[in-house]
């Protein structure tokens, strides 16, 4: 019988992974809420990189010798 609304936390239009909220709801009434919050963002996302440099970050990050592509 319960109902579960889950919430994403966004800043300036960028997800911001791990911050989300799940309110548990019976009957209409919301019995629990649990999750994750990051209060005072204060992230510079103005900057940007290329899509090359992205995935020699991305190769270099992981200890593989095989990717998926």
């Amino acid at each position: 019988g319960f109902t579960h609304f889950r919430f994403q936390q966004y800043y300036k239009n960028l997800k911001v992974e791990g911050c989300d909220y799940i309110v548990h709801e019976k009957y209409g009434n919301v019995v629990s809420i649990n999750g994750n919050i990051k209060k005072n963002l204060q992230i510079d996302v103005s900057q940007h990189i290329s899509k090359e440099t992205a995935l020699e970050i991305a190769k270099t990050s992981f200890n593989s010798t095989k990717l998926g592509w």
